[in-house]
């Protein structure tokens, strides 16, 4: 019934526009055309880039390439005022402002339109225009890291580790604000890409969105909010295109090609990048456990090394039916294989006791797998301006095997021979499937209010198979080890609707609303037929005031409520058994956590500089934790629970400057405290610390076109209910000289210099004391060359770069 109430009014909605559309009357578009000459010669400029701009946000309307003898026309424009900027290879940019197309002047004309050739130009012309580095709205900050020059080389975790507040450690794990609890999306939506961040090449990504305190439009699925990675997708008209090479110390090498072609009604794109990597490993274990007034040590170490290779292709094809009605498609393809090899030691021995047993283990692993996300959309623009709805509907589906080898050898001398060795082998699959179908639609209310409704329906599956054998020293066959062998099937359906109301009143804007979600869980435990169903419906408010204090400074105020709920790896109760001494295992019967999330921030624009500061509050209940215990076998097993409750609250400062016209910093620090309360097991618990984040980066112009940019990020010590995570650092560094009259770009990135960055935790509870560290190769230097081309004319700007803020919102559809 729900379900049936939201789509009832979106289609109602929807045909009322339509109704409201086909009344008859005069069309509100009008039409911009002229003829483009060189200044010099009075001959006409062909294949020129004309393209119709918002002033507001500088944002395309649409555009045209100029005809052999130079002339252009631009049709079906919304009345308004624009601005017309042309561009074309070998020239200088041509602007024109205030165009205003009306009922009384549908029609304006560009009379003899000169454009100047760089070759007689006395001024300098910046190749390759740069967007501001941060954007800000109501909702959600936007980081705009194309042109981020330490990533060169590397992957999306290599681009989230740039952005404020944002940390990625040594194994992966990317957390918010100090929170792991985030959700990833990939192109406004989720994505099985978004589960393999190393298969993503930097350059493929265009910006990077923050929704720390998301609306009630978006999926309130994570505690710190969602971080939305925006693939690159070029509209200039005309065709463009770029290639690129890195090599990497150590046997690493990527490459990328991208092409886009926009002429009329239709904008085609094609990606292709590929990826080769080798890189190493290496990390200790020291633990102490007290059981009957004994001391029992285990010392670990560990040596590995992976080989991956990656394989990622994207298309997209965008098509104008009209001025009303516009289709788009995308489809992404990801092949990855990966080869790892493990050496382990170990080492146990009792205090007071004699002797000691010494064991190692040999783990290999072939994995391989694909990914493809498939999705169409389509928007209608009623005949009231700023009235839309849209449709979206997309399929994300992947398949992934991981084919593990181990062998175990006991070199105790206490043993005899037969019972030293042993082979186990495990084949996990694992197949997910996630469909999406949402419509959204919007429309102005009075003279800025705005009403926004909409609809989504996710079903996500996975399927993970774990087949366990073990070698048979008698028989030399491979036996079905029940105990190593598991399937688990997890299902999920979420129903979501929503509606928003955003307005202004003199200096205030406020924006409420309000999402109902009813969710559907099913897990099923295939080898003993264990099945556990669950299902909630909640309700997701969020409400915004902003205040404008002067023209160029401003305070905001919001508040959400988030949820986040328990995923496939910590439900599943079967243990993993890639390292016997160390297990790890889920547990069906977690719950969702709840969140209350409470903002209150300041931005302040100047010319050279721009300030952001927000204070912020989150109370999670329910909350998911790590816990970690030691059997009486001395056996290390590490599973999740629900403790009471949790709560956290810091302040997070922004700050870019340009100090002179060479120099431009971008600085972050994220300063905040995490308590915990509940009980582990019989024990009460209650813990808390101060923590932080900060990061600071630097570009530095040289001369004849060169530029270097330096980059350090450091995160404190975090604590969780058994312990502590110690602190994290590291600096990067870029070199970029443009070559090839600007087309080329050389770069040298060198990333962690100082060979810093770890991953280290110290556990205490009761009856053990655990210090953990590892190790990755963080330390690879790469050499890059890349060359643009195309007859659409890269943006231009003035050399004087604004780095600031732009209250513009950006930010591209990203559904809900």
């Amino acid at each position: 019934m729900f379900r049936f109430l939201f789509l009832l009014f979106i289609l109602e909605a929807f045909f009322q526009q339509i109704i409201y559309a086909q009344n008859p009357g005069e069309a509100k578009v009008g039409r911009i055309a002229g003829k483009l000459t060189d200044a010099t010669t009075q001959k006409p400029v062909e294949f020129a880039s004309v393209m119709v701009l918002r002033p507001q946000d500088s944002s395309l309307v649409s555009g045209a390439l100029t005809k052999e003898d130079g002339q252009f026309v631009i049709e079906k424009i919304a009345f308004g005022n624009y601005i017309i900027k042309i561009q074309s290879i070998g020239y200088e940019t041509f602007k024109k402002a205030e165009i205003n197309l009306t009922a009384e002047k549908p029609f304006y004309i560009l009379k003899d339109v000169k454009i100047v050739s760089t070759a007689t130009s006395t001024e300098e012309v910046i190749i390759e225009g740069e967007k501001r580095l941060i954007q800000t709205s109501i909702d959600k900050k936007i980081f705009n890291v194309s042109q981020t020059l330490v990533t060169t080389g590397g992957t999306a975790k290599d681009v989230l580790e740039q952005v404020p507040s944002v940390s990625v450690d040594n194994e992966g794990n990317i957390s918010l604000r100090g929170s792991n609890n985030v959700t990833i999306f990939i192109d406004g939506k989720p994505s099985t890409l978004s589960g393999s961040l190393d298969n993503i090449p930097s350059n493929a990504i265009e910006r990077v969105e923050l929704m720390t305190n998301p609306s009630a439009k978006y999926d309130p699925q994570g505690m710190a909010g969602i971080i939305n990675i925006v693939l690159k997708k070029e509209r200039k008209p005309g065709y463009n295109g770029n290639i690129s090479l890195n090599i990497g110390s150590r046997n690493k090498a990527n490459s990328s090609a991208s092409i886009n072609y926009n002429y009329g009604k239709i904008n085609l794109s094609g990606m292709y990048s590929f990826r080769y990597s080798e890189n190493y490993s290496f990390g200790s274990s020291f633990r102490k456990q007290y059981l009957d007034d004994k001391t029992f040590f285990l010392n670990q170490e560990n040596d590995g090394n992976t080989i991956s290779n990656t394989h990622m292709a994207k298309l997209g094809l965008d098509y104008n039916i009209n001025s009303k009605n516009s289709l788009g498609f995308s489809f992404t393809y990801n092949y990855n294989l990966r080869r790892q090899d493990e050496d382990l030691q170990y080492k146990e021995w009792i205090e007071p006791g004699t002797g000691f047993d010494a064991y190692a283990r040999e783990n290999f692993l072939n994995d391989w797998g694909n990914a493809w996300d498939g999705s169409l959309n389509y928007t209608h623009k009623f005949k009231k301006e700023g009235s839309e709805i849209s449709f979206n509907g997309s399929v994300n589906k992947s398949y992934d095997v991981e084919d593990r080898a181990s062998e175990w050898l006991n070199t105790s001398p206490r043993l005899d021979y037969n019972s030293r060795y042993e082979q186990q082998r495990t084949i996990n699959s694992n197949n997910s499937i996630i469909s999406i179908l949402q419509a959204d639609y919007v429309t102005p209310s009075k003279k800025e209010n705005r009403f926004e409704s909409g609809y989504k329906t996710t079903f996500r599956q996975f399927d993970n198979d774990f087949d366990g054998k073990q070698y048979d020293t008698i028989g030399l066959i491979w036996v079905d080890k029940s105990r190593l062998s598991n399937r688990f099937i997890y299902k999920e359906q979420v129903h979501a609707g929503y509606v928003n109301y955003a307005g202004k009143y003199k200096k205030w804007g406020y924006q409420t609303g309000l999402r109902a979600e009813q969710t559907f869980i099913n897990t099923l435990q295939v080898v003993d037929d264990t099945a556990n169903n669950n299902s909630y419906f909640n309700l997701f408010p969020s409400a915004y005031l902003s205040r404008k204090l002067t023209e160029s400074q401003e305070m905001q105020l919001s508040y959400t409520r988030r949820i986040n709920r328990p995923g496939l790896g910590t439900l599943n109760p079967f243990p993993d058994y890639a390292d016997p001494l160390n297990l790890r295992t889920g547990n069906p019967n977690l719950k969702p956590e709840n969140i209350d999330a409470y903002e209150l921030g300041y931005v302040m624009h100047g010319k050279k500089m721009t300030f952001s500061s927000t204070a912020y509050a989150r109370r999670t209940f329910n909350q998911i934790t790590r816990l970690r215990r030691i059997d009486t076998q001395g056996i290390s097993i590490t599973t999740f629970s629900n403790i009471n409750n949790s709560s956290s609250y810091g302040l997070e400062l922004i700050s870019t400057n340009n100090w002179k016209p060479w120099l431009s910093t971008v600085a972050s620090a994220n300063i905040y405290r995490t308590e915990l309360t509940g009980t582990v097991g019989q024990k009460e618990l209650s813990r808390g610390n101060f923590s932080y984040i900060a990061k600071i980066s630097s570009n530095i112009k040289l001369p004849k076109k060169t530029e270097l940019q330096l980059s350090y990020n450091y995160r404190g010590p975090q604590i969780f209910p058994q312990g502590t995570m110690k602190p994290m650092h590291g600096l990067d560094a870029a070199f970029k000289a443009q070559v090839l009259k600007g087309k080329g770009t050389l770069s040298v990135t060198a990333s962690d210099v100082l060979n810093t960055r770890k991953f280290a935790v110290t556990s205490i509870d009761e009856n053990f004391e655990q210090e953990f560290i590892r190790k990755w190769e963080t330390r690879v230097v790469f050499v890059g060359f890349s060359y643009r081309f195309g007859n659409a004319k890269p943006i231009m700007q003035n050399r004087k770069r604004n780095a600031g803020d732009e209250n513009s919102g950006g930010g591209g559809d990203m559904g809900f």
